[in-house]
């Protein structure tokens, strides 16, 4: 069974093919409990972590990216829920814009034919004044390396994700530079 699928930059993958505004497509192949996914990257910055749900009542047994590069993948991440693998922190030769990668991962059980996966890539580091908040440019890592253009302002981190064409926007809470 093969089915595309596609969600990079915090869109969900459904059967079918889709796009993303900054963050890619992907298709996976099915065979029994085993599936095999073939990610790109058509973002604009390198993806560090990636996580990937299962369609409902599904669970992973495990799985890992199909490189000689290959990061720690780990079950019930980041939520601690069986139908949910996680995946990083990622090498920066993995995952580059305009780059194709491979996941391979194993369920419990088949999933239904056509059935979607999600995945969720998106981190966005913004710098703060007392009136608003703006990108900081290249700062799209969990990590944030602080320089003097932050002293005497905040950061926040903006992460992105989406389920069903619907878009959900997390901002953490400010953070001061002393």
């Amino acid at each position: 069974m093969t089915r595309a699928a596609a969600l990079l930059g915090a869109i969900a993958v459904f059967a079918g093919t889709a796009l993303a505004s900054d963050g890619g497509s992907g298709t996976y192949t099915a065979t029994g409990s085993t599936y095999d996914f073939v990610f790109f990257n058509s973002g604009t910055a390198a993806w560090q972590y990636f996580y990937v749900v299962a369609p409902p009542g599904a669970r992973f047994l495990g799985g890992g990216t199909i490189s000689e590069a290959s990061p720690r993948c780990a079950v019930g991440e980041p939520d601690g829920r069986p139908g949910q693998i996680e995946c990083g922190p990622l090498p920066p030769s993995l995952a580059p814009s305009q780059v194709h990668f491979g996941f391979a991962a194993t369920l419990g059980a088949p999933a239904p034919c056509g059935s979607p996966f999600q995945l969720y890539v998106s981190y966005l580091w913004q710098r703060c004044s007392k009136q608003a908040c703006s990108a900081i440019r290249g700062a799209t890592k969990l990590r944030l390396r602080l320089t003097a253009r932050d002293r005497a302002r905040a950061v926040r981190l903006v992460a992105t994700a989406g389920l069903d064409g619907t878009t959900a926007v997390s901002r953490s809470g400010k953070i001061s530079v002393r």
